[in-house]
């Protein structure tokens, strides 16, 4: 039989599937005072959506915290620029001009984290650490841990509590790392970004917290919850309840300046207002407060805790100008609940004050 030629059939490989992109970072800003640019617009409701890859900020005499992990959050300083050059789960690239303050929590294999300062990079692992880059050159400092400076020529290592000062174009020489003063760690710590402990993902966490708005008069040292975050007025992400706000004073020490119910996803404000000098009218002030509150209102409010046999206390400050009218109304510290506690401010703040003396004064009404 004749044989038949087969033509032999083709067989096709299939080409790799392509690589999946990393997945991008978000990040949520967890404290904000003065000035701040966002993409070249001043915006005012920065803490209601995320940041991502791309995002440019900028500062005037402002500060911008922003979080975008567990334990892993930069702040940037006053008149400074950034730009999320790369902001993806395998790396993230920050081009900074100006001071920025990072906390980096610890690196998976293959992660990396970069800030790059001109024509150099500071990498990271895990750890918390300043770069300042401007027409002078470039200083980094390091709090703890450990970071990599590299650029054409080579590559320096700063370890914890340790500084290097570049002027210019000058070479990575290992004589220039040298020891940070007390004053220097100090004021590194006392530049932590502001993160959140409960951090979920950013998507969910705009939605489950707020941003808190505490209003000094003049800049103020402000600690919330007994955490220090810095000079007011300032706006700092908090997750919902009841918050106690604290302003120094002008010697420095902290005085409760009230505290406030926070609901989720809403805004919320507390006006800490500057001492007052001690004057005569405190005590006529006070008498008028007393004499004026609508005991019949006041016992309302109080009804359901007066039925169970017990005993509560609001501690308010007020100010009271020369017209009689009421210039704020805090209350500092109470142990009611939330709701009661408002009623309470509630009839408080609607007792008339003639013309007379200004005067902001502190009172304690045991209830």
């Amino acid at each position: 039989a004749p044989t038949v030629a087969r033509t032999p059939i083709a067989t096709h490989t299939p080409a790799p599937k392509p690589a999946e992109p990393p997945a991008p970072l978000a990040g949520l800003v967890s404290r904000l005072s003065g000035q701040v640019m966002v993409d070249g617009v001043r915006r005012t409701d920065v803490f209601d959506y995320t940041l991502g890859p791309g995002t440019v900020l900028a500062t005037a005499d402002g500060r911008i915290d922003v979080q975008f992990g567990d334990g892993s959050a930069f702040a940037l300083g006053a008149g400074s620029t950034l730009e999320l050059r790369r902001f993806d789960a395998e790396q993230v690239e920050l081009v900074v001009t100006g001071t920025v303050d990072v906390e980096v929590a610890p690196r998976a294999p293959g992660q990396r984290f970069v800030v790059r300062a001109g024509d150099r990079l500071v990498e990271v692992r895990g750890t918390q650490f300043r770069v300042i880059h401007d027409d002078n050159g470039t200083y980094v400092a390091c709090r703890h841990g450990r970071v990599a400076v590299r650029d054409s020529r080579g590559e320096l290592e700063v370890a914890t509590a340790r500084k290097l000062d570049l002027a210019g174009e000058a070479s990575l020489d290992p004589q220039r790392v040298v020891p940070l003063s007390a004053a220097e760690l100090e004021a590194l710590a006392s530049a932590t970004p502001v993160t959140m402990p409960m951090w979920t993902d950013a998507a969910s966490l705009v939605k489950t917290s707020s941003a808190l708005e505490v209003a000094t008069a003049g800049n103020r040292a402000v600690r919330v919850d007994g955490v220090e975050l810095g000079e007011g007025p300032m706006r700092v992400r908090v997750m919902p309840g009841r918050h106690t706000v604290e302003a120094a004073d002008a010697a420095g020490r902290f005085r409760r300046a009230g505290w406030i119910d926070v609901a989720a996803a809403k805004p919320a404000r507390l006006a800490v207002q500057a001492d007052a000098a001690p004057t005569g009218g405190m005590a006529t002030r006070r008498r008028q407060l007393h004499a004026g509150i609508d005991r019949g209102r006041l016992a309302n409010c109080t009804r359901v805790l007066a039925k169970s046999g017990l005993t509560s206390f609001v501690q308010i400050e007020m100010s009271i100008d020369e017209t009689g009218a009421v210039g704020f109304l805090n209350v500092i510290d109470t142990d009611l609940p939330s709701t009661t506690a408002g009623c309470v401010r509630e009839v408080l703040a609607d007792v008339h004050f003639q013309p007379g003396p200004s005067a902001t004064f502190r009172d304690k009404l045991d209830l």
